[in-house]
């Protein structure tokens, strides 16, 4: 009995241990995106995961991957598209507001203050694949499976939560 208990208490300080992990985890993605923000692109407005995740399937909204082609690879959130189609085909989409991503929101940022300069609606998703995973949301493959490896920019970047895969 009394060893049961003890494992019991056990258990417990290792799954407060692994909040508390995931919880300074997403803290730091947080410091992260802000000081990226703050310094680098302060006029783009920020998309959170929860307006992203009402708006996934609104053709008003195209959500674009500025991650590379080998990042994208891996895994990606779905119905987004990367930059390069946006590029090529910029006027089809009209009025659609966009939403920029990367892995943590640094590029896709700089890349929405191009937008935004160029007149278009662009705002970037706050926290970018790691917000994401960290809301417990899927990503897909190009061949539509679900997907729980995500390639994030390096190893200072590999802040997934513990169900998931960082590779770089």
């Amino acid at each position: 009995m009394l060893l049961l208990a003890a494992l019991f208490i056990v258990a417990c300080c290792q799954k407060q241990d692994e909040m508390l992990t995931q919880e300074s985890q997403w803290q730091k993605i947080e410091a992260m995106f802000d000081e990226y923000k703050n310094n680098h692109f302060p006029e783009v407005p920020s998309f959170t995961v929860e307006e992203l995740k009402n708006k996934i399937d609104d053709r008003n909204f195209i959500i674009v991957d500025v991650r590379s082609p080998k990042e994208r690879a891996v895994s990606f959130i779905p119905t987004s598209i990367p930059k390069e189609k946006f590029e090529k085909n910029k006027g089809k989409y009209g009025d659609a507001s966009i939403i920029t991503y990367c892995t943590i929101g640094y590029r896709s940022g700089l890349y929405a203050k191009k937008l935004r300069e160029g007149k278009i609606n662009a705002r970037n998703l706050k926290g970018g694949v790691l917000a994401w995973a960290h809301h417990r949301n899927h990503f897909t493959d190009k061949e539509g499976r679900n997907k729980k490896q995500i390639h994030v920019y390096g190893k200072d970047w590999a802040l997934v939560p513990e169900e998931y895969e960082a590779v770089w």
